[in-house]
């Protein structure tokens, strides 16, 4: 997995490639809690690139937007792959944060 980030104005795009599970969300939640304690508030996560999510991967997610909650800040998703896609409508994500098609839709999301 790869990650990095780049700001559009007060938003934080976060773009993430290839798989994120077990083994790679450890480098996800440690690159977050950077970007959070370094000020960011709303994240967009671009994962256009993305080629599988576990539990663990949407853990990360999860726990990103739940710390931002009380700052003020919330996580949108987008360009997700139809297989991606699928995991996130089965586990229900859709309904704890913006899942949209792009990053112009994310960045309104808020």
């Amino acid at each position: 997995m790869e990650v990095s980030s780049r700001q559009l104005g007060p938003n934080t795009v976060v773009v993430v490639s290839g798989r994120l599970d077990t083994v790679t969300s450890g480098q996800l939640d440690a690159f977050l809690a950077k970007a959070v304690d370094e000020g960011a508030r709303k994240l967009v996560f671009d994962f256009a690139e993305v080629e599988f999510i576990s539990s663990a991967g949407l853990r990360s997610l999860l726990a990103t937007a739940k710390r931002l909650r009380p700052l003020g800040g919330g996580v949108a998703v987008c360009s997700l792959r139809p297989a991606v896609q699928e995991v996130f409508r089965i586990a229900g994500f859709s309904s704890l944060m913006p899942v949209v098609a792009d990053i112009e839709a994310a960045l309104t999301a808020f």
